[in-house]
Order: C-alpha cells, then structure tokens, then sequence
C-alpha cells in the first residue's frame, strides 16, 4: 500500500485534504461559481456545533440508506465493505478492516454476513492459513451498483 499523499487534491468544487491513511475530508468551496465572487465572511471554525451538526447529518445519510438497502440483505457498513472489495478485488481481510478503520473483530462479523449472503469467498492464503484472502462472487457487482444508485438517492 502507498503511503498516504499530504498533497491537496482539487476538486472544482472543494479541496480533499488528507486526514489519515484511508480517510479525506472535505475542506470547502475552493472557489465560487460566480465570476469575481469574494466572499464576505471569514471560514467558520470546527465548533462542537458545527461538527454536531455533521454529525447528525452524517446519521441521516446512514438511516435512509440502511431503509432502503435492508430488502437486499446490506446495511452501511456491508455496503462499505462491498464497495472496498468490489474496488480493489482480492484483499486480504486484515488489510480490510485496516482500509474501512474497523477491528478485525468487527470485520469478521461483517464479512460472515456478507459470504453467508454468497457475495464473497475467504480463502486461505496458500503461505499462511491465518490469513484469509477475499474473493468477490459475480453477484456483487450487481449488489454494489444497487447500493450505488440508493445511495445517490439518499444523499
């Protein structure tokens, strides 16, 4: 794995700072639509409001997407783990779990939902049977692009 980048990626519409090794937060508009806009008031400091209120948000995103993608079998975090395997095909379950920030615990619980669901295969590695590699079945790239339009719908 390359280590993280502590460049400033653009985006036209925001700058994407590096936080840690998996994770980038959006700083704010980079600049405004408008021609010859300036804007008039100083950036807004990360109060415990304002982070509050993010947070809340972030809650609601989360709500309305486990509401609509509890049918076919997925909640947020088996969605996360899908979009990551799908992405990166064949990772090894630890490096999982480091890339979605969650214990190996958690990520085993998650992933026994998942393959009992026939979306993935762990599979031993061939030099230490410890380590389990992941494999993802033809399925989930339909699974994946289900949970992509839903999400689009609730964001």
């Amino acid at each position: 794995m390359a280590p993280p980048s502590s460049k400033l990626t653009h985006h036209p519409d925001h700058v994407i700072a590096p936080c840690n090794d998996t994770i980038a937060v959006l700083v704010g508009p980079l600049k405004h639509k408008q021609p010859n806009y300036k804007p008039t008031t100083k950036p807004r400091a990360m109060t415990p409001e304002f982070l509050e209120s993010r947070t809340t948000a972030s809650r609601k995103v989360r709500t309305a997407f486990n509401q609509q993608v509890a049918a076919h079998g997925l909640t947020y975090p088996r969605a996360r783990t899908l979009f990551s395997v799908a992405k990166k095909q064949n990772m090894y379950q630890i490096e999982l779990a480091c890339d979605l920030e969650l214990e190996p615990a958690t990520m085993v619980r998650i992933l026994d939902r998942i393959e009992e669901n026939g979306l993935i295969e762990r599979r031993p590695d061939a030099r230490d049977r410890r380590i389990n590699l992941i494999v993802i079945t033809p399925i989930v790239e339909e699974q994946a692009a289900l949970a992509t339009s839903i999400g689009r719908t609730c964001a």
